[in-house]
């Protein structure tokens, strides 16, 4: 990972600033006193405080600027004062401007001291760019002059682990752009971003929402590349906050390597009372399906009670319905000996999700449409989801047309999604066009989808 990308990426609110620096000791000298020097691990904590510094200070501009360019020269001596501030060759165009960046970089010091034996004075010069309204920095320093004369060469290409703690160093502060780009940085890091766990920690106990959500969304894209964040992400999700639900959707992207949380997600399946526990339940099962496929029946069996409940949520259909041939003994179950009504509608509703699979279900489901008003509308509204598989309904759904409920229309949808199976209904959908003036129209687009299907 190159230095200045892991630093370019840093933004803030107000401008686009890449910085090339020059670090060399200035200032009249007799003689340099041993040992002093600046080595690149002090050096890297001046680009981190010179970064989180000079964004402190900055405040975001009345207006966007279209590009510019400028050099700025300044001395830091041992003290961490910022004295000496110029511009060179700018093209701002605008004074106001170049005044507020000399200001920036003075109202940013003192910056710490990083060494006793740290030269008189530290000269940087930077290589500013102002793009539409935002700041970064990039920093670019290929060697250090210390007072003696000696270079020491900082690595182009910074390790994996380097980046991380420039990006660890970047989340400690107090800047949330700054945790932003930090968190964008190590999505870029691609496999090394495993370097960048401690980083990522950090940013799950951020006390910013979006913080913590970015991290969240990173590790889910990760994967199994962040399993080092699964104690924090256990924490989370064994703890009482609302970012229980986003810890179970992060666990979830780690894979069997995550297995030491099962018991925690299985426990989360006891909770009930809220939607939001719901939500919990979901991304929690969703989980144990990725981490350990042998609990799905354990899952389900705690998730079965849901179906008695009143009309499930659509993501609570798709739940059921992901277990696949898991959750089919159960489903044929509830459509072919309902405990109640209110469970063959949910377990018909799901199973018109399950395409192929739900065929084994469907003269059960058909049999519903005999049912009372929300039972026929499940039952109808299932069989139109499932199309040509559910062809063996056909004889069912006919009759079911000269009923007189007011979800025919669902009948008629059904038998036109079904296909060319359903041609032998289409006289009975041709004299219902002709009695029927409220569902002519889609007894008529049924007959065209029947009859399309045929060629």
């Amino acid at each position: 990972m190159n230095v200045s990308k892991a630093w370019g990426a840093l933004f803030t609110s107000a401008w686009v600033l890449n910085i090339s620096l020059t670090l060399v000791s200035c200032g009249p000298r007799k003689e340099p006193p041993p040992k002093q020097s600046i080595s690149e691990a002090q050096y890297k904590q001046y680009l981190d405080q010179i970064w989180i510094r000079a964004n402190r200070a900055w405040g975001v501009p009345e207006r966007k600027l279209n590009v510019r360019h400028m050099k700025l020269a300044f001395d830091i001596d041992r003290s961490g004062k910022a004295s000496a501030l110029s511009l060179e060759n700018t093209s701002s165009g605008s004074p106001e401007l170049d005044r507020r960046v000399l200001r920036t970089i003075e109202a940013a010091s003192p910056f710490p001291v990083i060494s006793e034996n740290a030269p008189e004075h530290v000269h940087v010069r930077a290589d500013l760019e102002v793009k539409d309204g935002l700041l970064s920095i990039a920093f670019r320093i290929p060697e250090i002059e210390s007072a003696n004369g000696t270079k020491s060469t900082i690595v182009e290409n910074a390790s994996d682990k380097e980046t991380a703690n420039a990006l660890l160093g970047a989340l400690s502060g107090s800047n949330i752009d700054a945790k932003h780009a930090a968190l964008e940085e190590i999505k870029n890091m691609g496999p090394g971003a495993k370097e960048a766990t401690a980083a990522l920690i950090m940013a799950l106990k951020d006390k910013d929402d979006d913080t913590r959500y970015a991290a969240f969304e990173l590790i889910r894209q990760m994967g199994p590349d962040a399993i080092g964040t699964l104690p924090e992400l256990l924490r989370i999700l064994n703890g009482a906050s609302d970012n229980r639900v986003l810890a179970a959707e992060a666990i979830a992207s780690l894979g069997p390597a995550a297995r030491s949380a099962v018991p925690s997600l299985m426990a989360t399946l006891n909770e009930k009372g809220s939607t939001f526990h719901m939500s919990l339940h979901l991304e929690a099962t969703r989980a144990l399906r990725n981490i350990d496929p042998s609990t799905n029946k354990a899952c389900l069996e705690k998730l079965l009670p849901d179906l008695n409940e009143s009309t499930l949520f659509t993501w609570q259909e798709d739940t059921f319905a992901e277990y696949g041939s898991d959750a089919m003994p159960y489903l044929l179950k509830a459509v072919q000996s309902p405990a109640s009504d209110r469970q063959f509608v949910n377990a018909a509703k799901v199973l018109g999700k399950m395409g192929a699979l739900a065929v084994p279900a469907v003269p059960f489901i058909a049999a519903g449409l005999k049912g009372d008003e929300d039972v026929s509308e499940a039952a109808a509204q299932s069989l139109e989801q499932l199309g040509p598989k559910a062809k063996a309904a056909v004889p069912s759904l006919i009759s079911a047309l000269k009923s007189s409920d007011d979800h025919k229309w669902r009948v008629i949808d059904a038998l036109g999604a079904i296909g060319k199976a359903a041609g032998p209904a289409i006289p009975a959908l041709q004299d219902l066009a002709e009695r029927d003036k409220s569902n002519r129209d889609l007894a008529n687009e049924a007959i065209r989808n029947i009859k399309k299907s045929e060629d």
